[in-house]
């Protein structure tokens, strides 16, 4: 590619980067403090647990997604 290439990133594709950031930075905050709120309010295991109960929720939102990807390949048996 030479210096003069055509691929440069619009304002568009940066604005919605730096909301994306912000985005999960208070993404972030939100989920801290809620863990926190658990462990203040029900100790140590209760904080696992709470923690646990959301990995489990992402990892099923995970597989979902994975798995309708497997599914629109089809069968691989015919």
């Amino acid at each position: 590619m030479t210096e003069g290439s055509d691929m440069e990133l619009g304002a568009r594709f940066w604005l919605a980067y730096i909301g994306g950031a912000i985005a999960l930075v208070f993404a972030g905050i939100l989920l801290f403090l809620f863990i926190d709120r658990a462990l203040y309010r029900w100790g140590l295991l209760g904080m696992f647990l709470v923690f646990s109960a959301i990995l489990l929720a992402l990892g099923w939102l995970v597989d979902r997604r994975g798995k309708r990807g497997y599914d629109s390949l089809g069968d691989a048996s015919q």
